[in-house]
């Protein structure tokens, strides 16, 4: 097993270094060819970009149109004019009231940066987001779609732009900041016109609920292929969300030829393979992207002031109007005025640990970069792990980790988005009191802090600075630190902004995932279906690592609500399958115990995975027996005992019956990841997220297989019976093999198709916003 670390100079490298393309054929008039096999998968053909993404738009317009059009609304910053002020949207991965988020997207998402965004676009990635948007205004055009009708639920249905592509990929760069910014949008401006309903929000243990990804390349020196196997599983969101999956084919003859899984409002597979190379993504949990800059304000004098080394400068302002509709539904614009500093906006945030309470600014590598449209454009045209490599490089768009192969055997992890460039030294200068855990808090009144240039734009770092990782080997991700990523070994020699040299980030998840790549490759080679099972691994690695030492309690106190879940625990399979018994109980009692005080022994800073030693004294073992106990009465007064099987409280009530599922919680280290809910005494209340959209990418002797599902479906229709049949695959641990050549699709069978003329508009769409100005 060898590995290189790639590092290349981004002024080498050719716009066009993706791969050579040919000439599209002069296709005749209609121009564009959607096809839909089995599971609602649309096949686009084109003979353009712009007609790639009419076409695209026009089928996903049939199965999440409304999906969309909620989307589109919040991040444009217009949800206070169609729902009013008051109501709680999700803005990013965190909440926050319509107000306050239409005033955080219309400050970091604002037209001037999307204009400016749009125009450093290349041209194939233009004509791509205006064919998305002219795709969806046919769809409603030819459907007789209006906002005012009832397909939304009365909710808008706007007349969708190219530059609705191009704010949906800055709004992807902004999840980080949306979170701790957008509850305090409106009491950070000057002279708020409305209270902030959010002025005690604290950012939750968990920023980034149920958001999350599982990846793995197995290269050509351990598959049995030899090639690479490339699996993907993100954990998004199942519904109500802009994380969700969609799946697609998009072709133009002789240029393009991609698959795989969109997000709402991304036109281009996110994840996905070609007939040369496959590729994932997966949250890079572990990389600091943006600086806080602490901000010192002089209120008290007219201009109010901050200072920059030493020297005084009055404070800006810019004035923001949101139309906000009103109870006696009339529409009103508020203004808002915005303080800025040469950091650009401020905003005034409580404290959380390790920040306090103040007024920050913040540096972003991502501000104004939509260039995850050209990069993931030129990812999917790539033949090699060099061509990617090139286009990420090239492009560097979205903020994500990038895990790949190819059918030549060589595997590939790279960070994508782009990275400020600050070394150890302007991290020491910046630092304020360099608090654990908060390096990245920097001191605003010191110029050489703003990590700026002249024009104000972020100081970027050079190729070199960012990791990019090769093997032939096996490569995985579960949102840890690219530290990590090779297995049996571990890579060093990076900035901590990518992860702490001593400790990384690693989950019982990573623990799981090290734990069955290794028995995946215990014979020397890894095959198929063993790349499979570890996709769909359902062991409890909490229960592996501690089940046998929390058993140890069950003596010491004469409870019978203690015994019947011992005996419940010591019966369990320790695994979360449909049949499991004793799932629920460990289930509801592992909370109680992932994060006991003085429970656990130090981290072994020499071995990352090893496991944490429980230590049992007196004082633990009565609080772990109580644990035990609280469960079964918990269980018990909820009509459960705990040894139900697993699939009759994880399940699915759908049109077409009720399915019962497998997977678990990402926090007991289970890989087949599954979000719920609450409890009720009729099961988990609903299935928020985990596993979705799941490839396993093979060659062989050369020619592409691809076996996927996605969990979810391809529609928010809840009628739609082909979305209870992917469902059923999740629940029974089947894929279906995507039909990618053309002698596969039409051995498939083409269900139903669609012909369309991108010159024919029938675009013309009702906009009722000119009714309520």
């Amino acid at each position: 097993m060898t590995r290189r670390v790639a590092r290349l100079v981004v002024g080498t490298l050719a716009i066009a270094a993706a791969g050579a393309c040919t000439a599209p054929p002069n296709l005749p008039e209609p121009d564009v060819e959607i096809r839909w096999t089995a599971y609602d998968v649309p096949h686009i053909t084109a003979r353009d970009y712009r007609g790639l993404g009419y076409g695209y738009g026009y089928a996903f317009a049939e199965h999440r149109l409304c999906d969309l059009a909620n989307h589109v609304i919040t991040i444009r910053g217009e949800r206070s004019r169609w729902h009013g002020p008051d109501e709680e949207t999700l803005a990013g991965l965190g909440q926050a009231s319509n107000l306050n988020s239409d005033l955080f997207y219309r400050v970091q998402v604002s037209d001037e940066l999307v204009n400016k965004a749009a125009s450093e676009l290349e041209p194939d990635s233009r004509a791509l987001a205006e064919g998305f948007a002219r795709g969806l205004n046919r769809y409603i055009a030819d459907h007789a779609l209006r906002e005012d009708g009832d397909h939304c639920g009365g909710a808008p249905l706007p007349r969708f732009r190219g530059t609705d592509v191009v704010r949906a990929v800055l709004a992807t760069g902004t999840i980080q900041k949306a979170v701790f910014l957008s509850p305090h949008a409106v009491s950070s401006t000057w002279e708020a016109v409305a209270p902030d309903k959010r002025a005690g929000w604290e950012l939750p243990d968990e920023p980034f609920p149920g958001i999350g990804s599982n990846a793995w390349v197995f290269g050509g020196d351990v598959s049995e292929t030899g090639s690479a196997i490339v699996v993907g599983n993100p954990h998004m969101a199942w519904r109500n969300h802009w994380l969700v999956g969609h799946q697609l084919h998009m072709t133009i003859p002789g240029e393009f030829d991609a698959a795989g899984m969109s997000f709402l409002g991304l036109p281009f597979p996110v994840v996905g393979f070609n007939k040369d190379v496959a590729w994932n993504v997966v949250r890079a949990a572990t990389v600091t992207y943006l600086v806080w800059q602490s901000v010192t304000l002089d209120e008290t004098q007219s201009p109010a002031s901050y200072v920059v080394d030493g020297v005084t400068r009055p404070l800006a302002f810019k004035t923001i109007a949101i139309d906000v509709l009103q109870d006696d539904g009339a529409v009103v614009p508020q203004s808002f005025k915005i303080p800025h500093t040469n950091l650009g906006p401020i905003y005034r945030l409580p404290s959380i640990k390790g920040r306090p309470a103040g007024w920050y600014a913040f540096t972003d590598p991502s501000e104004g970069n939509a260039r995850g449209i050209d990069q993931f454009l030129a990812v999917a045209r790539s033949s090699s792990m060099e061509e990617l490599e090139r286009a990420v490089v090239t492009y560097r768009g979205l903020n994500t980790h990038i895990l790949a192969g190819d059918r030549h055997g060589d595997a590939h992890l790279i960070a994508t988005g782009p990275m400020l460039d600050i070394g150890d030294d302007l991290l020491n200068a910046c630092s304020v009191e360099n608090r654990a855990g908060t390096f990245n808090l920097f001191d605003g009144s010191k110029e050489i802090c703003a990590v700026r240039d002249d024009t104000g734009a972020p100081v970027l770092a050079p190729p070199a600075y960012i990791p990019a990782i090769h093997t032939r080997g096996a490569i995985h991700s579960t949102n840890n630190s690219h530290k990590h990523a090779i297995f049996g070994e571990r890579i060093a020699g990076y900035s901590r902004f990518f992860g702490e040299e001593t400790s990384g980030f690693r989950s019982l998840r990573t623990n799981m995932s090290e734990q069955a790549v290794g028995e995946a490759m215990a014979d020397g080679r890894v095959s198929v279906q063993e790349a499979k099972e570890v996709v769909l691994d359902n062991r409890s690695f909490a229960a592996a690592a501690w089940l046998d030492q929390i058993l140890t309690v069950c003596d010491t106190r004469d409870s019978k609500e203690l015994r019947r879940g011992c005996a419940i625990l010591s019966a369990w399979d320790r695994a979360n399958e449909r049949d499991s018994r004793g799932t629920l109980f460990f289930h509801v009692l592992w909370p109680k115990l992932a994060d006991m005080p003085g429970l656990y022994g130090e981290r072994n800073s020499k071995d990352p995975f090893a496991v944490r030693p429980m230590r049992l004294s007196a004082a633990n073992t009565a609080a772990v027996a109580e644990a035990i106990t609280q469960t079964a009465r918990t269980l018990d007064s909820m009509g459960f005992s705990g040894a139900e099987p697993w699939g009759k409280i994880m399940k699915a009530d759908t049109a077409f019956g009720t399915v019962a599922l497998h997977g678990g919680a990402g926090d007991e280290g289970v890989l087949s990841t599954i979000r719920v809910g609450e409890l009720t005494d009729d099961g988990f209340s609903e299935i928020r997220s985990g596993d979705s959209y799941v490839q396993v990418v093979w060659w062989d002797d050369g020619v592409l297989r691809a076996d996927v599902y996605q969990s979810h479906g391809q529609t928010a229709d809840p009628t739609n019976r082909k979305t209870y049949e992917q469902l059923k695959m999740y629940s029974e641990k089947r894929f279906f093999r995507m039909p990618f050549f053309e002698e596969e699709i039409a051995r498939d069978g083409v269900i139903r198709s669609i012909r369309l003329s991108t010159k024919l508009t029938g675009e013309q769409h009702h906009d009722p916003a000119a009714n309520r100005r």
